[in-house]
């Protein structure tokens, strides 16, 4: 090959290695950026114009760990981070996953499901709520929806349509014979389930989720018809899991050498924003959480952000995100004024 083929494969070899190196952070390239590419560049092979398999996979994993890495930052700010990342990548790759959920049976067709598991059902449905999650109770008074909006409420869940009746057998033998009834229908069942004062069953076939309660001997049996939980739900809400965790995690390192070049009381403001939304979402990201474990779990629809909307746990959010949110934007605005970038630039 000529001396002229030589340079032009140099050169090329030089452009992808740039490229791969912008796998690196920026920081990390303005320091030791010069010395990777000139010991990679000495000891290609004369002639070769591509990086080998081995030193992508290389740069590139090598590029991502750097990235991750929490440099400067507290593990247990980089860890909370993640966990509170994690959450919200859950709850988005959930709520993505229901919206593939299709519609709720029609009143004649929820009636048939309930009248084979209880031959008594009314035709006519109890309640019925169309939407895919949703407060149960209607919100028609001004002071009620503006206290929905800021603390939440109790009755928070999928949409259903719900039938009722009075029932003249023990609570258990209902349950029972119901079980039987959707068995041989072709339902999936679930085992009768005793509670304090009356019973619980959960049944599920196709696209739709059925749950009869109990509430003791002589009195009533509701039915309830749920959409069932999508096939892309589980598989979403783990996916968002993982990828929002790696977000926190690489945001608590950026954010960290963000503040490091920052004037005190950037640092401070950061710090203390930071502390207190963090604090104010313990609570509804437990209950995030613990619920987010549920939905993968069992069958039952169940929306995994019921921290953002139930009692009080909404209060809590409503304070807490806009702190941890004025902390990011703290950080993330520079430090150096306009008018000195203006100076310095001669503009």
């Amino acid at each position: 090959m000529t001396a002229a083929g030589d340079r032009s494969s140099q050169d090329a070899l030089e452009r992808r290695y740039r490229r791969l190196l912008l796998a690196y952070p920026a920081h990390y390239r303005r320091r030791r950026g010069v010395e990777i590419l000139t010991t990679l560049m000495d000891a290609a092979p004369a002639g070769r114009a591509h990086p080998s398999i081995g030193q992508v996979i290389d740069l590139l994993f090598d590029g991502l760990r750097c990235r991750l890495s929490p440099r400067g930052t507290p593990i247990a700010v980089a860890v909370l981070t993640a966990l509170f990342a994690a959450v919200f990548g859950a709850i988005g790759g959930s709520w993505a996953g229901w919206q593939s959920a299709g519609d709720l049976p029609d009143n004649t067709m929820a009636a048939a499901i309930a009248r084979t598991a209880v031959p008594d059902m009314p035709s006519t449905p109890y309640d019925r709520h169309d939407f895919l999650f949703g407060y149960a109770s209607p919100e028609s008074a001004e002071e009620n929806l503006l206290a929905a909006v800021l603390i939440g409420g109790d009755d928070y869940n999928a949409g259903y349509v719900q039938f009722t009746v009075t029932h003249a057998a023990d609570d258990l033998a209902t349950l029972r014979a119901a079980r039987e009834r959707l068995q041989a229908a072709g339902w999936q069942v679930e085992p009768v389930v005793r509670k304090p004062y009356g019973g619980e069953l959960s049944a599920s076939r196709d696209d739709l989720f059925v749950q009869l309660t109990t509430e003791g001997l002589g009195t009533k049996t509701s039915l309830s018809v749920y959409r069932s939980r999508p096939a892309a739900v589980p598989v979403l809400t783990v996916l968002g899991l993982l990828v929002g965790g790696l977000a926190g995690w690489w945001l608590a390192g950026w954010v960290a050498r963000r503040v490091a070049t920052q004037p005190t009381w950037r640092k401070v403001a950061t710090t203390v924003a930071f502390t207190f939304g963090s604090v104010l979402m313990i609570l509804p990201m437990c209950f995030n959480l613990i619920t987010i474990v549920l939905s993968l779990i069992w069958a039952r629809p169940t929306p995994v952000w019921i921290g953002f909307v139930f009692i009080p746990t909404r209060a809590f959010a409503l304070l807490g995100i806009p702190m941890l949110i004025s902390a990011l934007l703290t950080a993330a605005v520079p430090s150096t004024p306009v008018r000195q970038r203006l100076l310095r630039t001669g503009a």
